[in-house]
């Protein structure tokens, strides 16, 4: 499950990527667009800015995998 609800905020967030800059993006946005408390977003992430750092590692290891 808690893979699942990662993925859910990895989509979100790409999804708000696609709306709007990344400095306009914030944790509470993240959590309210997804549905899910702030604690469960800090209980896979630290910051939005860990998100998107395990978001571009998952990015490379793709990357790699397909060259």
């Amino acid at each position: 499950m808690a893979q699942f609800t990662q993925k859910a905020i990895i989509q979100t967030f790409l999804e708000m990527l696609d709306e709007k800059p990344f400095d306009k993006i914030t944790v509470s946005s993240i959590v309210e667009k997804c549905g899910i408390s702030s604690n469960t977003f800090y209980y896979h992430f630290c910051d939005i800015y860990d998100l998107l750092d395990t978001w571009l590692q998952e990015r490379k290891g793709q990357y790699i995998r397909n060259t």
